[in-house]
This record gives structure tokens, C-alpha cells and sequence, in this order.
């Protein structure tokens, strides 16, 4: 690890008066989360995925994916 980060982690460590050691187990559990979240993310996007190309009419198919990105992205839908 460079100087710089180390120093940078040292300024955090003590402004938040931690060890070093709780601020690896913190990173590394605030990682493993991030990671998870992608992990079911990903297996939403894959089941969504399967769902819609499965479907037996295209044309509907293809409109349920387009709901679903824009639900997924939080955009709304007028009708």
C-alpha cells in the first residue's frame, strides 16, 4: 500500500478513534455487502432476463423487458 493511502487511512482511524484492525474488518465487510447486492443484482436481471425471452408472444416479451429496465432504474411510467 502507498504512503498516501496509508496516511489517509491513518487520518480516518483516528478521527473515528478505531483500530486498525475494526477498520479492515469494516472495509472488508462493507465490501463483501456491495458484492452481494450486485451478485443478486445480477440474478434478478438473469431471471427477468429469462422470464420475458421465454415469454410465447415477442411482441409482449419485448414490452415487459422495456417495463422492467425502467422499473429497475426508477423511472416512471405513464400511460
Amino acid at each position: 500500500m502507498d504512503p498516501e493511502m496509508q496516511g489517509r487511512i491513518k487520518h480516518l482511524r483516528n478521527a473515528r478513534h478505531r483500530s486498525m484492525h475494526w477498520m479492515m474488518k469494516e472495509a472488508i465487510r462493507q465490501f463483501v455487502e456491495r458484492e452481494e447486492q450486485w451478485e443478486a443484482y445480477q440474478s434478478m436481471c438473469h431471471d427477468t432476463f429469462f422470464i420475458v425471452y421465454n415469454a410465447s408472444w415477442p411482441w409482449w416479451s419485448a414490452m415487459r423487458l422495456v417495463i422492467i429496465i425502467l422499473m429497475v432504474f426508477g423511472q416512471r411510467i405513464e400511460v
